[in-house]
């Protein structure tokens, strides 16, 4: 773990800087992809914080209501800049609603939208985990698996850097495959990867939100998710295999 980066005098923590300089690289790559496809620029950049602010706060609530006995000692704690302290799927979830609804305000299409951020999202998932790993957050399960680290003082599954590997991953299998862009293929694609990811990787966390009989709390979304992503990729058929064309029932 290399929890913080020393900088003279100072002492950052190296989760925060690597989240603020992956969210800036997203939003770069994020608007060079829209400007591509024909969208202005500016409105990733706009999504992008209005999300990332909406998701925090709305990340921060949901982790206060998990240790409520916390923050009923220390109000104030809940404006703290600890970005470790929040539940990262309610983040992600509330930030892309309150995205969904900048982008209809703003009469984007949503289709062309997604899939020009697609890539760097996944870019960013790749980040994130990062972040995890050098902080010892999301950290895994014990183990004694050959490939196993030493992490809060026991030997666990590295399930930041398997994580890692399933973002690459899913960036190897969008440009592999490359469906047509502008149709939001790549977004249901994105999806699909991330939550069979989570779906599976889940397992090997240690630290996993549960609700009554044991069942993790990211698995039931994640198998949702999932589920709901076969049926967007469904609509599309055949354009989300790839960049074939059809005629007269037969593939050319």
């Amino acid at each position: 773990m290399i929890p913080t980066i020393p900088l003279g005098p100072l002492s950052l923590p190296t989760k925060s800087v690597l989240i603020l300089i992956g969210f800036y690289v997203v939003l770069w790559l994020g608007s060079k992809g829209a400007e591509s496809l024909g969208i202005d620029g500016d409105h990733v950049w706009n999504w992008g914080v209005i999300s990332a602010l909406s998701g925090l706060v709305l990340g921060r609530i949901a982790y206060a209501l998990r240790y409520p006995q916390a923050y009923l000692l220390s109000p104030l704690s809940l404006i703290s800049p600890r970005l470790s302290a929040f539940v990262p799927e309610v983040a992600l979830l509330g930030g892309l609603a309150v995205g969904y609804i900048y982008l209809r305000r703003k009469h984007i299409p949503l289709g062309p939208f997604v899939d020009a951020v697609t890539p760097a999202l996944v870019f960013g998932w790749a980040i994130y985990a990062l972040a995890n790993f050098l902080a010892g957050d999301a950290y895994g399960r014990e183990s004694t698996l050959p490939w196993a680290i030493e992490m809060w003082g026991a030997q666990r599954h590295p399930v930041q850097l398997y994580e890692m590997a399933a973002a690459l991953l899913t960036l190897i299998w969008l440009f592999a495959r490359p469906a047509p862009r502008g149709k939001g293929i790549w977004g249901w694609k994105l999806l699909l990867a991330y939550s069979l990811s989570r779906l599976f990787l889940e397992a090997f966390r240690a630290d996993s939100m549960t609700v009554a009989g044991g069942y993790r709390v990211v698995q039931i979304m994640a198998l949702i998710g999932g589920l709901i992503a076969l049926w967007g990729l469904a609509q599309h058929a055949p354009f989300a295999r790839g960049p074939q064309t059809h005629r007269r029932g037969k593939v050319t």
